[in-house]
C-alpha cells in the first residue's frame, strides 16, 4: 500500500511569505530601502531553497522494503547534507576572503 498525500499550499512556501515579510521590515527599519529590502530578499531566496528537502517514501506491507527504503532515504539525507555543509562552508570562504582582501586595500 503506497500513501501519496499532496498538501496545498506547501509548508515551505508558507513559511517563505512569513520569512520574507520578517526580513523586509527588518531592512526597512535598519534605514534601508524597499528597494534594498527587495535585493537582500531575491539573494537569500535561493539559499532558502537550498534548506527545502523533500523525499517520497514508497512503504509497502514487505519488511525488506521498509529497510531498503529507510538507506535510501538515509542516503539522499546524507548527499543533502553534505551539499549544504559544502555551499554554506564556500559562501563562509567568500565572505572571509573579501572581509581580509578589504583590510589590507585590495578589495
Amino acid at each position: 500500500m503506497t500513501n501519496n498525500i499532496i498538501k496545498f499550499p506547501i509548508k515551505s512556501a508558507r513559511e517563505w511569505s512569513s520569512i520574507t515579510k520578517t526580513m523586509s521590515d527588518l531592512i526597512i527599519e535598519s534605514g534601508l530601502s524597499n528597494e534594498h529590502a527587495d535585493e537582500f530578499i531575491s539573494i537569500f531566496k535561493p539559499i532558502y531553497d537550498s534548506f527545502m528537502f523533500e523525499y517520497s517514501l514508497k512503504v509497502l506491507d514487505e519488511a525488506n522494503n521498509i529497510k531498503e527504503e529507510i538507506v535510501k532515504y538515509q542516503t539522499a539525507l546524507q548527499e543533502r547534507t553534505n551539499k549544504l555543509i559544502l555551499d554554506r562552508f564556500k559562501r563562509e570562504l567568500t565572505l572571509f576572503i573579501n572581509e581580509k582582501l578589504q583590510k589590507i586595500g585590495i578589495n
